[in-house]
């Protein structure tokens, strides 16, 4: 939201601060997706070997505990306390009060308009043999939107539905591309090499129907309609 607030007006206190929260957030990526991944492993019944699935949830519990570890640290350092503090003080000081009564509908809709001119061009140039970061572009690029699309949510209120769709997609194919990375990981670990030999079918055959909807789902991406 505050990114979007940048684009439509020039807050100086605004964007240092921003800064430090973006470095923060970054920090806990690796931690979610390690947490996405352990939930979708706990609800699935495509996994069906209990030894394969006992080393890979062993295997990214050990990863999450690392992570974890390390946010923790971060979390106490008293750089991390400073930056929120000016945050905080940021985003309840009179000059931002003053710089959000200030702006008008129609700023927001022609950075709104931009935005949805970019989102159909990146849309536009995917193909089949498009890397995945372009897709994950995509999904930045419709959150952006969205955040700008919410300063006037009785307005916009179509588009921020079809907005959530398209996030869902993205989202599930962002997903899609870090838990085969993390398989990778995991197969080339001590902890999968433990894996009786008829067992690690059912890993392979996993990871096959990962693929699969992986694929499935940049079709669904491919046909998405524009927004202008």
């Amino acid at each position: 939201m505050a990114e979007s607030l940048l684009a439509i007006t020039e807050i100086p206190k605004l964007k240092r601060t921003l800064k430090g929260l973006k470095r923060h957030s970054r920090a806990t990526s690796r931690l979610r997706d390690l947490d996405v991944f352990l939930d979708d492993l706990s609800r699935s019944t495509s996994l069906e070997a209990p030894s394969v699935r006992g080393a890979l949830t062993a295997f990214l519990r050990q990863q999450t505990r690392k992570e974890h570890q390390a946010l923790s640290s971060r979390l106490r350092q008293p750089a991390y306390h400073e930056e929120m503090k000016r945050w905080q003080h940021t985003i309840g000081s009179k000059q931002l009060s003053r710089h959000l009564s200030a702006i008008e509908p129609d700023a927001i809709r022609g950075v709104l308009h931009q935005r949805l001119a970019r989102h159909d061009a990146e849309l536009a140039s995917l193909g089949p043999d498009s890397p995945d970061t372009d897709l994950h572009q995509l999904r930045k690029t419709v959150k952006r939107i969205r955040y700008l699309a919410e300063l006037e949510p009785m307005e916009h209120r179509g588009l921020i539905d079809r907005l959530k769709d398209h996030q869902a997609r993205l989202g599930d194919f962002q997903d899609l591309c870090t838990q085969l990375q993390l398989l990778d990981a995991f197969a080339a670990s001590p902890d999968a090499q433990a894996i009786p030999e008829d067992d690690a079918t059912s890993l392979a055959t996993w990871v096959e129907t990962l693929t699969r909807r992986k694929a499935e789902l940049r079709k669904e991406i491919l046909r998405l309609e524009s927004l202008v």
